[in-house]
């Protein structure tokens, strides 16, 4: 029979995920993943398997995470102006200016293995699906590009992130998200898009 772990899986699992958000995957190293949970290497190992198993997991709680805070009610535009509203109001509260762990994994994604390069692909598209059924609810101008809008958008949301990591004023994320929501509202039938 194995014996019950000694340490609080949920808190640990935190733990590794704030480690890989605060500092991405290349600079985590399994003895600094050891410091912040408090368990030896093998202990990780044991109970979490590889360091790319346990950015998988990070990544995985991370991306549960996000869906859960701009999931909305929401439809349409309302639903895009709220999102957008939730990334600034994350971007702001984020002090220690860790960003997004998605956006932030990015640069490094050439030198991850294919499985995380794949994960991090399904991230992307998961938000831009997301948009896209926002988008899909909304009766757009005849010329208006849906694909296009969605693209200009996930490009809104991502410099929102960018620009709140790097310690832009709260005011350039807020017009970020105002134009992103603006170009929703103005593609909508009766606006001109």
């Amino acid at each position: 029979m194995a014996r019950p772990r000694a340490f609080n899986e949920n808190e640990v699992s935190e733990a590794i995920l704030q480690a890989f958000w605060g500092r991405g995957y290349g600079a985590t190293s399994i003895a600094y993943l050891s410091e912040v949970t408090g368990l030896l290497p093998g202990s990780l190992y044991a109970a979490f398997g590889s360091k790319e198993r346990m950015f998988q997991l990070a990544f995985e709680r991370y991306m549960a995470l996000l869906a859960e805070a701009i999931t909305t009610d929401y439809r349409g535009s309302d639903a895009i102006e709220y999102i957008f509203r939730t990334i600034v109001e994350m971007t702001l509260d984020d002090s220690d200016r860790r960003g997004c762990l998605l956006i932030n994994a990015i640069p490094e994604a050439k030198a991850l293995p294919s499985d995380l390069q794949a994960e991090l692909r399904r991230g992307l598209e998961s938000m831009r699906g997301i948009l896209v059924g926002h988008i899909n609810e909304i009766e757009l101008e005849p010329d208006a590009e849906p694909e296009a809008l969605v693209s200009l958008l996930l490009a809104a949301a991502i410099s929102i992130r960018v620009f709140g990591r790097s310690g832009f004023p709260a005011q350039t994320l807020h017009e970020v998200a105002d134009g992103a929501i603006t170009a929703v509202r103005h593609c909508q039938l009766r606006n001109n898009c």
